[in-house]
């Protein structure tokens, strides 16, 4: 801990309550200090060391509003001084001015920052950025962080930020550095599975589909032993289906029925399951439950998929009806498209038979 004294003109009473503040402060004596730095802060205002300081004692007393003033003022007056610009964006963040901090990190010059702070500088940093959804920022900053700092925060957090701007590859490399840094990081372990399913949707190539689906059927398989709950018995479901072993998929959903019999997204992923398997009815037993368990922003995707089924089934009427419920003019065009190229389809078949028909009876008369 340095105590900066940068006072050109420097009586010697005014030199005594910086000494007295400076020795007060190394006993914790802070609230005592306090006005021996408000006097130096009164005769020198333009001097950093006063404001940095006083802000100091505020830090410590949990005095945040107090002491975000002194340290933003202390930053201002010498930028240069990157200990207290930590300091500065430590209160911020504790504040939760996570915008204010956000734009402070990007337009400090981060080469001020002590080593020995950097990473922490850049993991507050990072953290603010995600924050404020700026997501690339964040991961910029988080990645430089976890080059610095151990433990399984700094990944984890990495990982969301790539979560969200949908960087997969990166989400699962980073939640899996997260659960080998720390064994017990169960939602690491959550969160990869959830970014390799991601990547295994995204797949270009049939290849490399299965590739990331049998990667998250593995990590799912770990979960599994560490932690048998609904969430987890959905994921490795979700894995089962991405990998078209829907009976699978259909055992996991059942055992994951006995922790909550009330969830949207488990019937939606059975009538999925059911679907495949060519159960329709099922299929639309089980979306049907899902629409009504949804929230209201989801129903949408439930009625798609009764649409869908019954598009299967060739019940294009009510396939009609349930596209309409959702907006979807694109499939109602489609489906209209097919009742009239099966009706074609249908008409012409009956007068073939019936060509082959007068045929038949021409030749019984010769």
């Amino acid at each position: 801990m340095r105590y900066f004294i940068f006072f050109v003109f420097f009586t010697n009473l005014l030199f005594s309550d910086w000494q007295e503040g400076v020795n007060l402060f190394k006993e914790k004596k802070y609230k005592e200090a306090i006005p021996h730095f408000q006097i130096v802060v009164e005769a020198i205002p333009e001097g950093f060391s006063g404001h940095y300081m006083l802000g100091l004692c505020y830090l410590y007393l949990n005095d945040y509003d107090k002491a975000m003033e002194s340290l933003k003022r202390a930053v201002e007056l010498k930028p240069e001084e990157g200990e207290a610009a930590h300091k500065y964006l430590t209160v911020l963040m504790m504040q939760k001015k996570y915008s204010q901090a956000h734009n402070f990190v990007k337009s400090y010059r981060e080469e001020y920052i002590p080593k020995e702070l950097r990473g922490d500088f850049y993991k507050l940093g990072g953290l603010a950025s995600y924050s404020v959804q700026d997501y690339e920022k964040a991961i910029n900053l988080l990645q430089k962080a976890e080059a610095l700092i151990d433990g399984d925060e700094v990944p984890f957090n990495l990982g969301l930020a790539a979560l969200q701007s949908k960087n997969y590859e990166l989400a699962a490399q980073a939640f899996q550095k997260a659960h080998q840094r720390n064994q017990k990081n169960i939602k690491a372990l959550q969160y990869r599975v959830q970014a390799l399913i991601e990547l295994g949707r995204i797949s270009n190539t049939q290849n490399e589909k299965m590739k990331n689906y049998n990667n998250a059927f593995q990590e799912a398989q770990k979960l599994l032993k560490e932690k048998e709950d609904f969430e987890t018995l959905i994921l490795i479901g979700e894995v089962a289906l991405g990998l078209q072993k829907y009976e699978d998929a259909l055992n996991y959903f059942d055992r994951a029925k006995d922790f909550k019999k009330s969830d949207g997204y488990l019937y939606l992923y059975m009538g999925q399951a059911y679907s495949n398997l060519g159960k329709n009815e099922d299929a639309l037993s089980s979306l049907e439950q899902a629409y009504q368990l949804l929230p209201e922003q989801k129903k949408k995707i439930a009625l798609n998929q009764i649409g869908y089924v019954y598009e299967k089934m060739k019940s294009y009427d009510k396939a009609m009806e349930y596209y309409k419920r959702t907006g979807n003019d694109k499939k109602v065009l489609e489906i209209e498209e097919k009742k009239k190229l099966e009706e074609h389809n249908r008409k012409a078949e009956e007068q073939l038979k019936e060509y082959e028909k007068k045929l038949k009876e021409q030749g019984k008369k010769k």
